[in-house]
Order: structure tokens, then C-alpha cells, then sequence
């Protein structure tokens, strides 16, 4: 604690309020000429900086709905994949339940009951569950002549007939109900055939040999809106004789009837529709049925919104499967007023505040010189979206080193957490593959910066892009160091969440060659402390084509999400391919949680040794519990997997100086090798 205080402005010193910066540059500006531009500046800025910031206003809107729409595809997909799993199970029930009797001679009522009932008892939306022989009429003596039990009645073939039941008409053929469970749920002897409709139903099932629905109908004791289909399945007696295709004739038919909103009910039990709608659809005919609405606003939401939809098969009937994203109720008109009175207002005094910000920065500039505390700023090295990164000298120790400054537009309190919380997090790393961290403060006006180390180096991504596949033996050597640095994260509760080729560098040091550093801990979650504002737990962070399937869920996470990311990154190394491609952040995110990726040799076309490629499909299992425990048993097995052909740090500094000299002298202390690194195919130094 009482190091961390030395720090130049360190964090316990409170940011200057806007007052005291407005006064500290008119002091040091005061003159008349700066009193006449600051004006003029402040009239310009106040006109068309509130237009402008209308704009970045209504922008940061339009990305707000973007990234909304973005989670909703990936739920929304998940959910349509469920969809269609759960609508295969009632189909599967009578094709096994039709085999069953395709089988089997002989079958009883009691053989029925226990080859059924598991079937029942596990999918609840199906209600009934009948076997109907296909019964000729020359047969028909023989079928009603059977008695079930000691005390049942013989099946007869009977109709309805407007007041009860009455003995089925001489017909050529009968496909009366033979079984039904559960007990009662359909009349036994029923002629299903004697019913014109139904009857085309069966003739359509037996001609298909694929599982044929019904259209949806409404039991009498089911309330409105609650809808049901039947299922028919043929079953075939032998063919006559052998041949490739060949089926004999239709020995019966399977009937199962399904509650939809059971069914539903059993697809949605362990998915949340928070934020959706769903509707079903039987669209075969020209006019759509509602099978099951989520929402009685269900379709109000489609037409408002940008939804989701696909036809699934299901019974040789098309149903249409439609998810919307529900509405966020519209704003009061008095909160868009406050809205753009608070722009106008801020914009006001803003841009008041920098025409005398202007002619301070002009005033400093001159008289600092470019100095920053103890540090002299030689030149921009890079901007990211929260600051810019300088490379900066230390006034005394003459050591080059790397500055960042958070940008004056992100200069509030949020920011500044998190701005803050990334060096606290990095600073309390210590492992050698981490990139350290030497300083922080606040300029005089009050934007933050921290110092750390300058990397004269190629991150993963750019060694991949400029000289293809890696070496299985260096891709080892690699990722042994970056589980060393986040075996130390992690012990320290910290999970990265966005491991990629981008935040990992490769240097030399001194004599060593391939020293690899992990950068941007920016995004970590501090498992015991984070605080869901500053981690932003509402928004998936990351980068799509490393993340685990679990970061993309929005789960918990622990060190496991880092391994699956780390093989992300060893598989990219190896075949110089990310493990997933696709069109849009939707589509890759949707393989990572549902698609098995290649093995390295299958993407290569040749092998890859299988020690190092098990061990990284392991790491891309879907479920964590599938890969290593922790970062520890994963830099164990790292360290005992040895390959025929190791990667040794001769090997590792040649391929720097026949490549990359530059970079090999560029960390030196000699005025041309630190101008080098810029020779670097166009790229500078990666710094966090």
C-alpha cells in the first residue's frame, strides 16, 4: 500500500473537478488575445458541437439496438435448434413404436403397455398411443373373436353412429383399434377407416412410409386454444421376396396423439424466453393455423420488429416457426426532452471549457515540451477505443517505455473504473509472460495514464499472417508460457475472457528469442470483486472467434473459458486457421456452440503430432467440465508433452535474425534499433 501511494498521483488523489481545470488554464493562458479566441471557440463549439453530438448520440443508439439484435440471433438460434430437436421426439416415438410391431408376431395388450409405456411416461405431450391393424374383412371373424383377459369383452369393429356405438358396415377392409394407451383414451374396436378424411390420412401414411401429421384439432375437454395433432406411422409386414427397397404390405398403423402446448412446454423447460416471443405455425395450407403462441402480443412484436423464422418438416406438414425480440416500451416525450436539454446543457459548458482547454494545451505543449511527469513522449505508437499509446522515455532511468492516456471523451466515471481496474489487475500479475506494469497517474488537467513495458516484438496474429502454420514444437513452446501467465491470473481470481492471437506478442529478450506476453487484461473479471457495472455482465465481451461457449451463453465463468481460448489460439498457430469461420459474429458464435471443429491434421491434410492435437481438442470441448480442471493441470501437460523435434531456443533466435533482425536489436539500447521496430511490416510495437 504504501509503494502503490509513491506512485506518482497515484489513485488515492481525487481527479480535478471541471472548475479547477477551467482555472488552472486560465491562469496560464491569461491574456488578451487567449480571452478573444476562447470566446470565439466557445460560440463555434456550442453551435455545432450539440449538432454533433446529437449525432454521436443517436449513433451510439443505432449500436445499442445493433448489439441487441446480435444476442437476440444467437438466443434466437439456440432456441430454433431446440425446436426442431424437440419436434423430432413424438415422430421417433412412433417409428420405434411402429418397428416394434414390424418385429414382432403375436403382440399382446400387456406386451403393448411395456414396450409404450416408458415412451409415455418420459414424453408427457403425447396423450394416446394406438396400434390399428390393417384387418380384411374375410378376417374380421377371427379379429373380433379375440378376448383380452378373463373378463373383457371380444373386440368388435364398431362405428360411431350418433348415439353410441355400432358394429362396423361390411367393407373390404377395417383398420380397427387393436391397443390404446393409456387405458380408455380411445375406444378399442373403432374403425379408424370408417371416417373418409382419416381414412386418406392412413392411405397417405402407408403409400409414404414416413411418419404422417394431422392438422390441428381441439379435444372436447381441452379449452380454447390449446391444440393437438395426430401422428400416423405404417408398419409393414415382410416383403414377398427379397429385394434392395422392397417393403411388404402395411400391417397396421401407429396412431400418436400430441398436446402442443406440452410439447412446447417440454422444448422451453430449460430455455428462458426473457426478451422473446415465440409462435408456431402450420403452414402447409394456403392459410396459416396457430399451433402455440409464448405471447398474446406475439404478433404484434413481428410486425414491429426485425424476427426470426424457418419451416421444419414435421410429419410431411411445414410448420413455421417464428421468434421475435419483444418491444422495449417507447420513452415519454419529457424524457427526450431532458435528454436534449442535458446534451445541450453539457455541450455548453463543454466546449466553454475547451476554448480555454485549447489555449492551455498550446500554452503546455510549449512549456513541457512534450513531458508527461517524468516522462518525455517521443511519438504515437497507437490508438485504441479508450486512449491513445505513446512511446515515452523515462527522464532519469533513459529507458524506453509505453504510455497510455485515456481519451478526454471518456473522461467520466465509468471509464475511469475501468480504465483504473485494468492496471490494478495487471499490476498485481508477476509472472515473467505478463506484461508489467511501472507506473500511473494523472496529467495536470486530470486524464489518467499508466506506464509499462514496451515490446519491441510480432504478436500471434502477425507471425501467422506473414509466415503461415507454425511448427507443432514452437506452437508448444508458445503455449506453455501463456498458461504460465494465466495459471498466475487465475490463482489471483482473475479470468481474461479475451485470450487471441492480437493480445499475445512474441519478442526477444535480452538472448532469448520467442518470449511470449500476454496483453489486455482490460477485460478480466475479477471473480471475488468484480463489480457488474465496471465488468459490464449485460453485454457478451470478447472476441467471437476465441470465446468459449459458455462466455457466448453469458454463464458463470472460471479459468476454463481461458483454456478453451488458449487452444483457440494453439489451433490458429498450427494450421494458420481460426478454428471457426463464417459470414457475421452470429454465425461464428452459432459453431462454437453447437458444430465440432476439425482436427489440426484434418484442416492441414497432414498429420499433426497426436499428443499436442489431443491435447487442444480436449481444451475445445463444448462443456467445461470435458476440459483440463484448471490452468495448472493444463500447464502440467503442456510441460511433460515432449515431441520428437523440440522447439530450442537456438532454433528460436535463428528464425528471428533471418526474419526479424530489426526486432532482435530493436529493444537494445542504441538509437537505431529503437527507430526499427517501426520497419516491422508497417506495424509498431503491440503494447495493452
Amino acid at each position: 500500500m504504501a509503494e502503490a501511494n509513491r506512485l506518482q498521483g497515484g489513485k488515492g488523489q481525487g481527479a480535478p473537478s471541471l472548475l479547477t481545470r477551467s482555472a488552472l488554464g486560465l491562469r496560464r493562458g491569461l491574456n488578451s488575445q487567449a480571452i478573444r479566441i476562447s470566446l470565439a471557440l466557445s460560440v463555434f463549439f456550442l453551435v455545432s458541437g450539440t449538432l454533433v453530438s446529437l449525432e454521436l448520440w443517436q449513433r451510439a443508439e443505432d449500436r445499442d439496438a445493433k448489439a441487441q439484435r446480435d444476442l437476440f440471433l444467437v438466443r434466437a438460434g439456440e432456441l430454433m435448434s431446440r425446436v426442431k430437436r424437440g419436434l423430432d421426439s413424438p415422430l421417433e416415438v412412433a417409428r420405434s413404436t411402429a418397428s416394434f410391431f414390424e418385429a414382432a408376431d403375436g403382440v399382446t395388450a400387456t406386451s403393448f403397455a411395456r414396450f409404450v409405456s416408458p415412451s409415455l411416461s418420459r414424453y408427457r405431450m403425447i396423450t394416446s398411443l394406438q396400434w390399428a391393424p390393417v384387418v380384411l374383412q374375410a378376417d374380421r371373424p377371427a379379429f373380433e373373436s379375440v378376448v383380452e383377459g378373463d373378463t373383457a369383452p371380444p373386440r368388435l369393429i364398431v362405428v360411431p353412429d350418433g348415439s353410441g356405438w355400432s358394429p362396423a358396415p361390411a367393407v373390404s377392409m377395417h383398420i380397427p383399434v387393436a391397443f390404446a394407451l393409456p387405458v380408455g383414451s380411445q375406444r378399442v374396436g373403432f374403425d379408424l377407416a370408417s371416417d373418409p378424411e382419416r381414412r386418406g390420412r392412413l392411405e397417405q401414411a402407408g403409400a409414404s412410409a414416413v411418419p404422417l401429421a394431422s392438422g390441428r384439432t381441439r379435444m372436447l375437454s381441452e379449452s380454447d386454444g390449446n391444440w393437438s395433432v395426430s401422428i400416423y406411422q405404417a408398419a409393414y409386414a415382410p416383403p414377398d421376396r427379397e429385394a434392395e427397397g422392397a417393403r411388404g404390405p402395411v400391417k397396421g398403423m401407429v396412431v400418436a396423439t400430441v398436446r402442443l402446448r406440452d410439447l412446447t412446454d417440454q422444448i422451453l423447460q430449460a430455455f428462458n424466453l426473457g426478451g422473446m416471443t415465440m409462435a408456431i405455425y402450420d403452414a402447409t395450407e394456403d392459410s396459416r393455423s396457430l399451433l402455440f403462441s409464448s405471447s398474446q402480443e406475439h404478433l404484434s412484436q413481428v410486425l414491429s420488429t426485425s424476427h426470426v423464422e424457418n419451416v421444419i418438416d414435421f410429419g410431411q406438414r411445414r410448420w413455421l416457426v417464428e421468434i421475435a425480440p419483444k418491444l422495449r416500451p417507447p420513452r415519454e416525450w419529457y424524457e427526450s426532452v431532458d435528454l436534449l436539454a442535458g446534451l445541450a446543457t453539457t455541450m455548453l459548458v463543454a466546449f466553454l471549457a475547451l476554448g480555454l482547454g485549447v489555449l492551455t494545451y498550446l500554452l503546455r505543449e510549449a512549456d513541457e515540451a512534450r513531458r508527461l511527469g517524468k516522462y518525455t513522449l517521443l511519438g504515437v505508437i497507437g490508438r485504441g477505443g479508450m486512449g491513445v499509446v505513446y512511446r515515452a522515455r523515462h527522464a532519469l532511468l533513459r529507458r524506453e517505455t509505453a504510455v497510455k492516456v485515456l481519451k478526454p471523451e471518456h473522461d467520466d466515471k465509468e471509464a475511469l473504473a475501468r480504465f483504473e481496474r485494468e492496471v490494478n489487475l495487471t499490476s498485481r500479475l508477476t509472472h515473467p509472460n505478463t506484461v508489467a506494469i511501472y507506473d500511473y497517474g494523472r496529467t495536470r488537467s486530470g486524464e489518467f495514464y499508466y506506464v509499462m513495458e514496451l515490446i519491441h516484438g510480432l504478436s500471434l496474429e502477425a507471425v501467422v499472417r506473414l509466415h503461415g502454420p507454425q511448427p507443432p514444437s514452437r506452437v508448444l513452446h508458445v503455449m506453455r508460457q501463456v498458461a504460465g501467465s494465466l495459471w498466475e491470473a487465475h490463482l489471483a481470481g482473475l479470468v481474461h475472457r479475451d485470450v487471441k492471437p492480437e493480445n499475445i506478442m512474441l519478442s526477444c529478450r535480452g538472448q532469448i528469442a520467442d518470449f511470449a506476453k500476454v496483453l489486455d487484461f482490460g477485460l478480466s473479471m475479477d471473480n471475488a470483486t468484480s463489480d457488474p457495472r465496471i465488468t459490464q455482465g449485460d453485454v457478451v465481451v470478447g472476441t467471437p472467434l476465441y470465446m468459449s461457449p459458455e462466455q457466448l451463453r453469458r454463464q458463470p465463468l472460471d479459468g476454463r473459458a481461458d483454456i478453451y481460448s488458449l487452444a483457440a489460439v494453439g489451433y490458429f498457430l498450427l494450421t494458420g486457421s481460426d478454428v471457426f469461420s463464417g459470414g457475421s459474429a452470429f454465425d461464428i458464435g452459432m459453431k462454437h456452440l453447437e458444430e465440432f471443429p476439425e482436427s489440426p491434421s484434418q484442416r492441414l491434410g497432414y498429420p499433426v503430432p497426436w499428443p499436442l492435437e489431443q491435447l487442444i481438442m480436449r481444451c475445445l470441448s463444448k462443456e467445461p467440465d470435458e476440459r483440463f480442471a484448471d490452468t495448472g493441470e493444463l500447464l502440467r501437460a503442456l510441460e511433460t508433452l515432449a515431441l520428437a523435434d523440440p522447439w530450442s531456443p537456438g532454433e528460436a533466435m535463428d528464425w528471428w535474425e533471418q526474419f526479424h533482425p530489426e526486432i532482435v536489436f530493436a529493444g537494445r539500447p542504441t538509437d537505431t534499433g529503437a527507430a526499427q521496430w517501426r520497419t516491422v511490416s508497417g506495424s509498431p510495437p503491440r503494447v495493452a
